[in-house]
């Protein structure tokens, strides 16, 4: 776990005190206790602290929720809530301030340590985004784009000074002068030169965008760009000519390279906590695969040894993309990692690992009303390796399909919200026997809701007739088969969310 700074700001000397205690003893540093929003505010730049633990009703001037605002705007520290109070008012108004988490006295010492751990995680991802964010804007604000007019024949009637010096053409020009004498462009790829779309533009009158190419001036000068040209019309609509403005995007290129390997980056981090494939237990096998969207994932499957007797597997789907998602993906893998050591005890949730029910329950409870509004939907199952009974809990994730040997796939229809949605969560736990070449389907609605070229969506008739058909082949083949055919079915290489799909098997003698 990481070592954070906490600034305890609370007005009850006892409250604080044992906040403090509690805190040194998981191996956090309290630096400081204040009693008011005030002294808080006075202390945050010597301090620097990682996270404030604020109580909303404070003795002074100042109460909690107006000195949240002013560290949360001038400092960007995260602020975690502490409050005895849960009426509606008192939470709307604290809900301004966007905190990253309540914590209600008397507090729970396990909600606690597992809301700092969730803090420091989103907080460290919306520090890399902001700073990114940050210079992204800095650089465009900076960068000047180059305006040129020409008249129908291509000859130069206007040059503005950014792009004088983005071509390096600082002379006067000899009179007339072409556009096409000034540069070329050629594609970034092939290196071939690239059409402007002159004609388009003066015999059409449309507007034409070209990216991905390199301009080259007639003074060997070479840069990525961005160029758009629009026709020049006269006051009855009449084309007389055309205006290209064309930008120097080297910096906005290093950018977006960077940031597409920081996903590349956090999608290999999610990939590597996926099971191998294939993996068998006692016979049963379990395959896989994610399509990832193209802003990270968001969505995440399991299989794993409990003990000697349990197999424990899930698949997850947390609402959202993005980095935020990816990074609640990876604290629900570490919420959901059995002490092996400690027969399955899940340590951070305090619960049972082969209890399905109360395990989702408890993430529930550990999600709900922190003031993130982060959710996300779950199948968490467990697999006696003896008897060949699986329990499954269900909370708002699609129906797995179950199939047994020679039958037509059914789904396992069961209630169940998606986790965090709700305080009262109630999960129904279900349960089946396995037999021989019997397998069970999860999938994420990004699979069913999958739009392809036309817009249609793959559907869940479209992924149950593949089942059926598949259903006698083998589990490696047919998660070849739905691949295949989702991929298919986009057409594009980019998807708008994780399509996930997991099957468990058990493999005939």
């Amino acid at each position: 776990m990481e070592k954070a700074r906490i600034l305890v700001v609370e007005d009850e000397e006892l409250v604080a005190l044992a906040i403090k205690t509690y805190l040194d003893g998981i191996g956090h540093e309290v630096p400081l206790i204040v009693s008011s929003g005030d002294e808080a505010v006075r202390s945050i730049p010597g301090l620097e602290p990682d996270i404030v633990l604020m109580d909303i009703h404070l003795q002074g001037k100042m109460d909690g929720i107006e000195a949240a605002t002013i560290i949360k705007d001038s400092y960007h520290i995260p602020v975690i809530y502490l409050t005895a109070y849960s009426d509606a008012g008192t939470l709307e108004q604290a809900k301004i301030t966007e905190p990253f988490g309540y914590i209600l006295k008397p507090f729970d010492e396990r909600m606690l340590q597992a809301t700092i751990e969730m803090v420091l995680y989103k907080s460290l991802m919306e520090n890399e985004l902001r700073r990114t964010k940050e210079k992204l804007e800095t650089i465009l604000k900076s960068v000047g784009d180059g305006i040129i007019v020409t008249g129908m024949n291509g000859y130069i009637e206007y040059i503005n000074a950014a792009a004088q010096k983005l071509l390096q053409a600082t002379e006067p020009f000899a009179k007339p002068t072409s556009v096409f004498q000034l540069f070329q462009l050629v594609d970034d790829i092939t290196g071939n030169p690239v059409s402007m779309g002159v004609d388009e533009v003066l015999a059409e009158g449309k507007s034409v965008s070209l990216s991905e190419c390199t301009l080259i001036s007639k003074l060997d000068g070479r840069f990525p760009v961005d160029l758009d040209l629009e026709p020049l019309r006269e006051e009855d609509g009449a084309i007389r000519g055309i205006v290209l403005t064309f930008r120097n995007v080297s910096e906005r290129r290093k950018i977006r390279d960077l940031i597409d390997r920081e996903l590349q980056d956090v999608t290999n981090i999610h990939r590597s906590l996926l099971p191998q494939d294939g993996q068998n237990y006692d016979g049963f096998e379990a395959r896989g695969f994610i399509l990832n969207a193209t802003f990270g994932a968001g969505d995440l499957y399991n299989y794993y040894r409990i003990d000697d007797d349990h197999i424990g597997t899930y698949i997850i789907d947390v609402m959202g993309h993005g980095v935020a998602a990816s990074a609640t993906t990876l604290m629900l893998n570490r919420l959901l990692a059995p002490d092996i050591e400690g027969g399955g005890w899940l340590p951070i949730l305090d619960v049972d690992s082969c209890e399905p029910k109360k395990v989702v329950e408890k993430l529930n409870a550990l999600f709900c009303g922190n003031g993130n509004q982060m959710f996300f939907t779950i199948c968490y199952g467990v697999i006696n390796r003896k008897t060949r009974i699986m329990k499954i809990a269900r909370a708002g994730h699609p129906y797995p399909f179950l199939f047994k040997r020679g039958g037509e796939p059914q789904e396992l229809k069961t209630g169940g919200y998606a986790v965090g949605l709700s305080r009262v969560l109630d999960v129904p736990e279900i349960e089946f026997e396995f037999g021989p070449d019997d397998s069970i389907l999860f999938y994420s609605d990004g699979l069913t809701e999958c739009a392809g070229l036309h817009s249609a969506q793959f559907s869940k008739e479209r992924l149950e007739a593949l089942v059926t058909d598949g259903s006698s082949g083998s589990l490696e083949s047919l998660m070849h088969r739905i691949k295949s055919e989702v991929v298919r079915w986009r057409g594009i290489e980019a998807f708008d969310d994780d399509v996930t799909v997991f099957g468990i098997r058990l493999v005939a003698d």
